[in-house]
This record gives C-alpha cells, structure tokens and sequence, in this order.
C-alpha cells in the first residue's frame, strides 16, 4: 500500500488487482463503505511496488517476470475530481540464466 499524494492511495497483492483508493471521497462513502474508486488487472500477482508521488507514476513487479508502469492521477480539474489510472506502459522483463558446466 502506498500514499499517493493528493487523497490518492494504491494497493495490489496476489489477487492480481491495483486498487485505487480515495480518501477525500465521501459521497461514495456512506455506512463506512469503502472508498476503491478504480481497479487494473495485472494478470498476475503483484510482488512489488512502488511509486513515484510528483508524477503518478505507480511501478509493480509482476509474476510471470513482467513490470507494469502505470499513470495514475485525478480526472477533470480541481481537487475534488475522481482518481484515473492510466496504464502508459507494460514492460515485459525475461530473465535468462545460463549455467555453464565445463
């Protein structure tokens, strides 16, 4: 789980699935319900993340040796506006490893 900045927060874990949350929303969040504004498939599990809090950018390390880099931000002007994800990049990273017998 990780502050995004500007009421943003993300979350991902084995189910496969980045999670967006908002903090400032509190139209949605009546009888304590949760505030997940926004889902991406990962097609995977997450292992790691991180981010990058001046320009949204949210990096995961995914099973099946892949890292998706993704955009996250607010939609429309003004503080108020609902977080968007915006997947600008999937990296695919192949890991190869040579053992050599002599």
């Amino acid at each position: 789980m990780a502050h995004l900045g500007d009421g943003i927060v993300i979350s991902c874990g084995w189910d496969g699935v980045l999670k967006v949350w908002d903090e400032e929303n509190t139209e949605n969040n009546a009888g304590g319900k949760d505030r997940e504004s926004m889902e991406l498939n990962l097609n995977g599990k997450a292992f790691s993340m991180d981010v990058h809090p001046d320009s949204g950018q949210v990096i995961v390390g995914c099973s099946g040796r892949r890292v998706i880099i993704a955009r996250v931000g607010r939609a429309g002007s003004g503080s108020k506006s609902c977080p968007k994800v915006e997947v600008s990049v999937i990296v695919v990273v192949v890991v190869v490893v040579v053992v050599v017998v002599s």
